[in-house]
């Protein structure tokens, strides 16, 4: 009997070391995890202050009236993920042209009326967010872009209407310049694909399973670990009573 109770006390302290193993292993790639956090937000500032300077070094040397359209546009385009920035870049430059058109079109030939040159500028605006608000797909931000670049192509030439063309070149021009810049830099310095930031999460998944397999193995949880639970099963309570 005495040696039954001592192979089963042997085997709860295997486990118990097994678990207490487990937990400190996940101890320490958790602050390897926490290290390698810092990494991605270094690497995407870094990547946007060179496309910036990239932007202005291509902006002053070809001479163009405002740098700082083309700077404004490597911060607005950036993003973590490079595919998606692409996307925005294709689509931002995409909506400068076509509302740089049509700010083309309807300027000149409203020239002898303000009124109604301020009223189509309007309209069009109106319009361009009212088919993004339709369009949930990232093709909104399009015309997005196209309803408020008009509005600054137009408004400021409603009466001065003889710069309408001038300020819609060059508009475009340093709209593109400052995508390029943004889309080469993030996508040739250390790019970020959706599928690496899918295998970061899966990671995080399969590393609090083997935390919470770890702390089912030990008679008491601990303290982090019971709040966590806590906190899941609260979650759960109010998913329950407020149904989506």
């Amino acid at each position: 009997m005495s040696q039954k109770i001592a192979i089963l006390r042997s085997g709860d302290a295997g486990r118990a070391l097994q678990a207490a193993l487990s937990r400190a292993s996940y101890e320490v790639r958790s602050g390897l995890d926490r290290v390698r956090a810092w990494e991605r937000p270094i690497i995407f500032s870094v990547n946007c202050y060179i496309a910036t300077i990239l932007t202005m070094f291509v902006a002053f040397s070809l001479d163009l009236k405002s740098p700082g359209w083309a700077m404004t546009t490597v911060y607005r385009t950036s993003q973590p993920l490079s595919g998606a920035l692409r996307a925005k870049a294709v689509y931002r430059v995409i909506g400068t042209f076509v509302g740089g058109t049509a700010m083309v079109a309807i300027v000149p030939n409203l020239v002898d009326a303000p009124e109604l040159t301020t009223l189509a500028i309007i309209l069009w605006v109106a319009l361009c967010v009212f088919v993004s608000l339709l369009d949930r797909t990232p093709r909104s931000y399009a015309f997005v872009l196209s309803g408020y670049t008009a509005a600054l192509i137009g408004f400021p030439s409603v009466l001065a209407p003889d710069t309408v063309f001038d300020t819609a070149v060059l508009r475009v021009e340093e709209i593109t310049l400052g995508v390029v810049c943004a889309a080469l830099v993030h996508s040739l310095i250390f790019p970020k694909s959706t599928f690496s930031a899918f295998a970061e999460k899966l990671k995080s998944a399969m590393a609090n399973a083997r935390r919470w397999l770890a702390d089912g193995l030990v008679r008491q949880a601990s303290p982090q670990a019971e709040m966590e639970r806590r906190s899941k099963a609260s979650e759960a309570m109010n998913d329950r009573r407020n149904p989506s």
